[in-house]
């Protein structure tokens, strides 16, 4: 799957360790809902659940040869659940919102719904979802942005 060259390939165990890398990054736990810094044990076990979960969409977002980012929809009832994450090295071009555009035509057969918790601090994130015209609903230290597709 493509959008502005961009391509999805679904996640493999033999991305667990750029993932297990992704996700130790400093800004990455930061924004996380989990905080809590991780090992690899756990990493494993989390991965191997999640590709063995048939209500879970993982993507490892490629551009010309190169991983730059990971896309996770979970499916509750029609509804995604969306995560993603920019590596590092690839933050501040706008990959992130063209990350979350790729989402409804990942799952379009398996959602009506998609929704994005995001920090109420991570403002890089929460332009990611207005970019692609989510309405977004506030309270306390969570943002959630919802879109009908």
């Amino acid at each position: 799957m493509q959008g502005e060259n961009i391509e999805l390939r679904p996640v493999t165990f033999k991305d667990a360790e750029i993932l297990f890398n992704w996700r130790k990054d400093f800004y990455t736990q930061k924004n996380s809902f989990s905080e809590n810094d991780i090992i690899w044990e756990e990493h494993e076990l989390w991965l191997k659940r999640k590709l063995q979960d048939p209500n879970c969409f993982m993507f490892i977002c490629m551009l010309q040869g190169s991983a730059i980012g990971k896309l996770q929809i979970d499916v509750v009832e029609r509804i995604g659940n969306i995560g993603f994450v920019v590596a590092p090295e690839a933050r501040r071009k706008g990959y992130g919102a063209k990350i979350i555009g790729l989402a409804a035509k990942a799952v379009q057969k398996e959602v009506d719904i998609l929704i994005g918790l995001v920090k109420s601090n991570n403002i890089a994130s929460q332009k990611c979802f207005l970019k692609n015209d989510y309405t977004c609903f506030t309270g306390g230290d969570t943002h959630v942005y919802i879109k009908s597709i």
